[in-house]
């Protein structure tokens, strides 16, 4: 089965980010206020779903090569930035 190599890059670097932030949080923010710590793993967690999403379209691409699915993909990345980088 294909798999587009950018999507699944961009899935991998957003995954990567995931872990990082949500490590820098357990770990050098954990003097914030729990309500602030919340946000900011609310916002790790919904990165790396994201990130998952971004590996489901690098299948689906090379399965169903129409732009219905390349538009999920550029989705999930302004979610990222909106949602994520938000929080």
């Amino acid at each position: 089965m294909p798999i587009a190599r950018g999507w699944a890059v961009a899935g991998a670097i957003a995954a990567f980010l995931g872990v990082g932030i949500g490590a820098f949080g357990a770990h050098a923010l954990s003097s914030l206020p729990p309500e602030r710590l919340a946000n900011w793993e609310t916002g790790a967690r919904y990165q790396m779903y994201h990130a998952f999403g971004l590996f489901a379209v690098a299948v689906a691409v090379g399965r169903w090569p129409g732009s219905v699915v390349r538009h999920a993909g550029t989705s999930f990345i302004v979610g990222i930035a909106l949602f994520s980088g938000s929080l």
